[in-house]
């Protein structure tokens, strides 16, 4: 008994005494180097990411800074608007623009500018056209308050068209957000509370305890879905690429939110009423937009679930696209441009056009449905 006793505090000193060290180490040394920069990125994006009291929040005018998504830093620089572009400064006021308004899709989160819509669509058209006024969690309360400040507040700034990024989180957001309330102004101050560093930030051993956990999970999760596809398709277990199989990835992400498209239920009963306020929405900045001889275009575009499943995705189109019919709203749908003839040709698509096991597109993506508003803008 005293034996067994005498083993577990040994145990016990020799994990305080590793963890003591581990800790020492770990906030004198590594951390300047792996969490010291990660604080630094987090307070410059609280000092340039402020609140607005028209439209919530907003871009800091003529910064750079650094941002963070998941695990990917970006840089972003911004201009006299206060807009996501290649580089600080004052825009050229006789230039005629285009803006883009939307959320995280618009911004082009973990992505750097060169790969975002904004540059892609300056870079088909040939000259700097386009501006990106998307910030991530925007929805169309936000887009509606945010342009008519703008255009309102820069009287000569020229400005061609508004073209509108319609997302599956805008109408969601919208609701969580109790924009239906309509506030009148938004705090101007910032409640983002301040970096909080977790057990693996603090213990550089169990950081790469975590890193190593979802190393296997992620094998774990490869082989689930490479035996999904085996019975979706009869081919053999190893003959998929990973693109197809990192698509499931992305498929699978934010159900939070696709389930309110997924699920019947909630379609029916919920999700049709949030879109209804949201079209409302644009409805109300088409109308002031069209005062002003500016064209306002929704852009639609899919997730990787509705690539996936064509039936749900064919039930929001039908829907969606009627009902900005109705309000004679012009719509540029990009669906086509992402959907493959057969099952294995769309998920390689997939894993090719969607950041890793994420909703938003990558590089590729961008492209493609930068392509399709392109065709479409010199078809009309």
């Amino acid at each position: 008994m005293i034996l067994k006793f005498n083993i577990i505090l040994k145990i016990i000193t020799f994990a305080a005494i590793f963890l003591l060290i581990d800790l020492f180490f770990t906030k004198f040394f590594f951390s300047k180097i792996l969490i010291g920069n990660l604080e630094n990125v987090y307070s410059q994006d609280l000092q340039n990411r402020i609140p607005n009291k028209y439209y919530k929040y907003t871009f800091r005018k003529n910064v750079e800074f650094l941002s963070k998504y998941k695990d990917t830093i970006y840089k972003i620089h911004t201009n006299d608007l206060g807009f996501r572009d290649s580089s600080t400064g004052n825009l050229d006021r006789s230039q005629e623009y285009n803006i883009l308004i939307g959320d995280s899709f618009v911004e082009g989160v973990g992505l750097n500018y060169f790969e975002t819509i904004g540059y892609k669509l300056n870079e088909i058209n040939g000259e700097n056209f386009f501006l990106n006024g998307g910030v991530s969690s925007y929805s169309p309360y936000i887009y509606n308050k945010k342009i008519i400040t703008i255009l309102s507040n820069n009287k000569n700034l020229k400005v061609r068209r508004v073209l509108l990024f319609f997302d599956k989180s805008d109408p969601i957001d919208d609701f969580k957000n109790n924009f239906h309330e309509l506030p009148v102004e938004f705090s101007l101050v910032n409640e983002a509370p301040k970096y909080k560093k977790h057990l693996s930030e603090k213990f550089i051993s169990l950081l790469f305890f975590k890193k190593f956990s979802n190393f296997l999970e992620e094998q774990l999760r490869s082989l689930k879905y490479r035996y999904q596809l085996t019975n979706i398709t009869n081919e053999n277990f190893f003959s998929f690429s990973q693109n197809q199989v990192n698509a499931f990835k992305s498929i699978g992400n934010r159900k939070s939110i696709t389930n309110w498209y997924t699920n019947k239920n909630k379609w029916e009963d919920e999700t049709k009423k949030n879109l209804l306020f949201s079209i409302k929405q644009i409805e109300d900045l088409n109308s002031y937009l069209k005062f002003l001889n500016i064209d306002l275009v929704v852009v639609l575009y899919p997730w990787a679930y509705e690539l996936y499943d064509n039936n749900t995705a064919q039930i929001y189109e039908k829907f969606i696209t009627r009902k900005f019919v109705e309000k004679n709203i012009k719509i540029i749908n990009c669906y086509k441009s992402f959907r493959k003839k057969n099952i294995l040709d769309q998920l390689e698509f997939i894993g090719q056009s969607f950041q890793f096991a994420d909703i938003h597109y990558n590089n590729l993506g961008n492209q493609t449905i930068s392509e399709c508003i392109t065709k479409h803008l010199s078809q009309s």
